[in-house]
Parts: structure tokens; sequence; C-alpha cells
């Protein structure tokens, strides 16, 4: 057994001044603040993170991630009355019997926040809103989020309509594992096609952290009088990510940027890609004096800044290092430890095979020596 060093992505970075290390964001204006490891799901900072409240539009979030589940999104979608009236906060003035495909509404829903595209989406997918709201709590029950709970499609605010920050946050966590998610909540412009008239809207993101804030992927915004000023935002560093969310807030996007901030500047992040060379070890007997070894996993941990030292690794041998070694067989394995207590593991594999020296190899090496 040996001790290695590893690499550690230190994620130091600020708007300002990246060699600041920013306290505890205590001053929020937000009523309810979660900041959360999007790899881990731990919780690096919270404020009243399990009060229920109004989500207001980051409602949406729930409606995009079941309409990508759903299937086809090039399925033509026919607006009906009922979600070409929705004529509450945004919109994008849908009418009856209008055409669209579910991935133009879901591009009016998440970036524009329009409320009746979002109806639109939960009548194509769930029949109705009523049902659509049903599916929706039972995966906010699959994904953990035990105190949420959706009557609408669009968050408008309603009795018996609400979630919490930290419920969000393992909510945007799950959506942001989808591709298509990702990538349509990081979109800053489009444009809106109709199938049934020559309508072209350009609409573009609500969500200003996406130029205010380097690094930032979305998510959605969210405005009503009862749930106040809310956002949803994650960012990535070095392939690092952050959720925070902020509910009731008077300054969103200021209490957001401290909250990432904080996460960046005050927390280390230990990533180990999978199927990377980790290390080289000499071989005995071997033709090739040594093998690289391969993680067959990853392996990702965070730790608070200070806490540095006492995360370690090891490389745990599962037999000697001496030739024949087959390509892709187990070495050894690779332990991560943190306080002495194991937080991850993986195999390490040889990266090349290495044969055994032959009798004669062996004799021209001690030959060869004694010519000179």
């Amino acid at each position: 057994m040996r001790y290695i060093l590893i690499s550690i992505v230190l994620l130091f970075f600020s708007l300002a001044n990246i060699n600041l290390v920013q306290a505890e964001p205590s001053q929020l204006s937000a009523r309810a603040a979660v900041l959360m490891d999007a790899h881990s799901g731990e919780i690096l900072f919270g404020k009243e993170p399990h009060k229920r409240r109004a989500p207001a539009s980051t409602t949406k979030i729930m409606t995009a991630l079941l309409a990508l589940e759903s299937g086809d999104l090039e399925r033509v979608v026919r607006i009906s009355k009922h979600s070409a009236w929705m004529e509450i906060g945004s919109d994008i003035g849908l009418r009856p019997g209008d055409e669209l495909t579910l991935n133009e509404l879901l591009k009016a829903a998440m970036i524009v926040s329009a409320n009746d595209a979002a109806v639109a989406i939960a009548e194509a997918v769930g029949g109705s809103e009523q049902s659509f709201a049903q599916l929706m709590n039972q995966k906010a029950v699959a994904l953990g989020a035990y105190d949420t709970n959706f009557v609408n499609a669009n968050g408008y605010s309603k009795a018996n309509h609400y979630s919490t920050a930290y419920d969000l946050a393992l909510i945007t966590r799950a959506a942001l594992a989808n591709p298509e998610f990702l990538a349509l909540v990081g979109t800053r412009e489009a444009v809106i096609h109709w199938r049934n008239r020559p309508v072209e809207l350009p609409v573009r993101n609500t969500n200003r952290l996406l130029w205010l804030y380097p690094g930032s992927i979305g998510v959605k915004t969210g405005t009503t009088v009862a749930a106040g000023e809310c956002l949803v935002a994650a960012a990535e560093r070095d392939g690092w990510r952050l959720i925070a969310v902020v509910l009731g807030s008077r300054q969103r996007y200021e209490d957001t940027i401290r909250l990432l901030d904080y996460g960046f500047q005050n927390f280390s992040h230990l990533q180990i890609l999978p199927h990377q060379e980790y290390d080289t070890v000499p071989v005995e007997n071997g033709r090739e004096a040594s093998v690289p070894l391969l993680t067959t996993g990853g392996i990702e941990f965070t730790c608070p800044r200070s806490e540095m030292a006492n995360l370690e690794t090891k490389i745990i041998p599962s037999r000697s290092f001496q030739a024949p070694i087959n390509l892709g067989e187990r070495l050894a394995e690779l332990v991560v430890m943190y306080h002495g207590q194991v937080v991850g593991r993986t195999d390490l594999v040889a990266g090349r095979a290495v044969e055994r020296r032959s009798w004669l190899d062996r004799l021209l090496d001690w030959v060869r020596p004694r010519q000179g």
C-alpha cells in the first residue's frame, strides 16, 4: 500500500477577485435559499431550505422535465381554448386552434416563461392540466421532493401549490442530467415558430444570470406577488456544477451570485475521471519497465477548502506488479478517504499488456554490464 498525490480541482473564482475567500452568505434578501453540489446532492448552504413557499414559474422546471421525458418533441400540439385564454403573467399570445410543436412550446415556456405554453404542454403530455399536475407530483415524490405539491403547470399562485428551496434544487439536479433540458435552459435567444400561420417570434431568456455570471448554464426565473422574486440557477466551472435556489427574494440575481461565489470560493472539488490514466507503476520482470493504471469509474468529492489536508488517496494493490500483465487486468484499487473515512473507490486496471521477459532477455541483461 502506498500513498500518492491526487489532482484536486480548486475552484476559487469570483466576479471581482479570485483570491477573495467569501464568508457564509448571511445577508441574503431571499426568504429561503439553498446551494447544492449538483454531483452529490450535498447542501453547502441553506436558509429555511425546507420552508414551503410559492415557487412561481420555477414550477416550469418540472413541466419541462416531464415533457422531455414524454418522447417525441416534434409532435404537433393543437392549442385549446383553456391554454389560449391563459392571460396571466407572461405569454406568447397563443390562439385556440394554433399549432406548434412540443419543442417550440418548451422554448416558449422555459426561455420567455410563457404561461400559455406551459398549459399547452400539460394538456399535450397529460391530457389535461389537472392530470398533468398529478404526474408532476408523482415525479416529485420519486425524486425525494416530499415538501412539494403542484396544482398547475405554470406556477401561477394557487392554494396548495408549493415547494421548497431544497425540493427545487433536487428537481433541478435531476433535470440537468437530461442533455436536452440543459441545452434548453442555457439558450439565451431563440425564435418560436407556429405551424398553422406565418408567425416567428424572437424571444430572449428571462434569466439575466446567463449574461451576468461566468459559467452560468441556466435554469429558471419566477415572479408572482405571493412568491416574490425567485430564481433557480446553475453554474459550472472546471467540470464542477453548483445549483442555487432563492425564493421570496428582493434581489434575486445579487442573492444568487452571492451563493454561487460562496460555493466556488470556499469549497474544493476532487474529480477523478473514469477511463483516465491515474498513475504509472514499475513492473518486475517485464519487457516494459512500467504499466499505466487506468480508472474504471469516476470519483467526485467536495469538502471545505480549509479541510483539504484531511483528504487523501491510497492505491491498494490486488497483486504484485509483476509480468505478465494483460491489458485491462485489475491490478489495484484507488481509495479516497476524508477524515479517515472512505468516500470513494474505483478499480485500477492495466492500460497496456506487459509481456514477461524471457530467460534470454534476463541473460543478456546480466551479460551486458560485464562486457562494458
